[in-house]
């Protein structure tokens, strides 16, 4: 069976195959899940959602469980790998923090829009492999994530070496989070 984005909605091919018979050229494109058939006298612009199971388990589904992993890689990071980094890398201890339970509800709240960004995102491209969705993590951190954080250096002082661990930590749970999204992309 193939994927519902691989094949144009038959209805509109036969429409365009029409004006093609009649010796007007067609042209199809295909950008994620958008399509576009044009022709010299009119152009139509048809976005094919995705439809039953796999609406629901690429839309729904993976990023819930995208933003799981992801939390519990941040947690991970934040935790025990911080608590046993901090003395080799001379890194500040954490302070004491109140209302622990609403702000790990925040912080897991965080990290579904996360997932559930990036999955709108990968909706609407078409890629090739499994490494292009690994790539593009890399490149929505590196031009927001790294970028954003480091005013926090620049401007308020932030110790460089907690920075850094922040940084290379943020990197690996969106390559978490974009790895668990890929397993529900074919």
């Amino acid at each position: 069976m193939k994927h519902p984005l691989t094949t144009f909605p038959s209805v509109w091919r036969e429409k365009f195959a029409a004006i093609s018979d009649v010796g007007i050229p067609t042209t199809e494109f295909r950008f994620g899940n958008l399509f576009t058939l044009e022709s010299k006298n009119e152009s139509i612009f048809v976005s094919v959602g995705f439809v039953g199971r796999d609406f629901m388990l690429q839309s729904v589904v993976a990023p819930i469980i995208a933003g799981i992993a992801g939390f519990i890689c941040a947690f991970l990071f934040s935790g025990p790998l911080y608590f046993g980094l901090s003395k080799f890398l001379n890194l500040p201890t954490q302070e004491e923090k109140k209302n622990l339970g609403l702000r790990i509800f925040l912080n897991f709240c965080v990290f579904l829009a996360t997932a559930f960004s990036i999955s709108l995102i990968l909706q609407y491209m078409s890629l090739q492999n499994k490494a292009q969705g690994q790539s593009i993590a890399f490149i929505l951190w590196f031009g927001f994530i790294f970028t954003s954080s480091s005013i926090d250096v620049i401007w308020k002082g932030k110790h460089l070496k907690l920075w850094i661990f922040e940084s290379i930590s943020s990197l690996i749970t969106i390559q978490v989070l974009m790895f668990v999204l890929l397993l529900f992309y074919k």
